[in-house]
C-alpha cells in the first residue's frame, strides 16, 4: 500500500457518493517551458461534516491510499491518480 499527502486546489466542489464524498485537487508545474496541471481524484469513503468545506479553489491537505491506474480515452491512454483520504483539512 502507497500512503501519501497531498496539498492542492479543488477543481469543483465535492460530490456526494453512495459511499462519501469524491472531489479532485490540483497542483500546476513545468515540464520544459509548458506549464502543466496535474489532477487527482480524491475519495472520502465516510460521512463527515468538512465536505461542506470542500469548495472550488479552495486550498486542501489530504492523506491517504494511493492507487495509480490507467484509463483511454478516443484521443488514446491517460493515466490518473486516486487517493482514497484518511484525512482532508481545508485552509479556510
Amino acid at each position: 500500500m502507497f500512503i501519501g499527502h497531498v496539498t492542492g486546489y479543488l477543481g469543483s466542489d465535492a460530490k456526494k457518493t453512495q459511499k462519501g464524498y469524491s472531489f479532485n485537487v490540483s497542483t500546476k508545474y513545468k515540464e520544459g517551458n509548458e506549464e502543466k496541471t496535474l489532477w487527482i481524484c480524491c475519495f472520502l469513503n465516510y460521512e463527515t461534516k468538512v465536505a461542506e468545506f470542500l469548495k472550488t479553489g479552495t486550498m486542501v491537505h489530504v492523506y491517504g491510499e494511493i492507487t495509480v491506474g490507467i484509463f483511454k480515452r478516443d484521443t488514446g491512454a491517460v493515466s490518473y491518480t486516486h487517493l482514497r483520504a484518511h484525512e482532508t483539512g481545508a485552509y479556510l
